[in-house]
């Protein structure tokens, strides 16, 4: 499982995140993943 990012992202600043299927996104801007993230969904691996 990879680390959890303790910082959050700009609502504008590229992010990579993954999900727990291994689908990985990268270079998404955080906006688009937001809620996803907030629930638990995916997680960011690099900000």
């Amino acid at each position: 499982m990879p680390v959890k990012s303790e910082k959050v992202a700009g609502r504008n600043d590229k992010v990579t995140v993954q999900y727990p299927d291994g689908r990985v996104l990268k270079d998404v801007k955080f906006k688009k993943v937001e809620d996803d993230v907030k629930a638990g969904r995916c997680i960011v691996i690099e900000g």
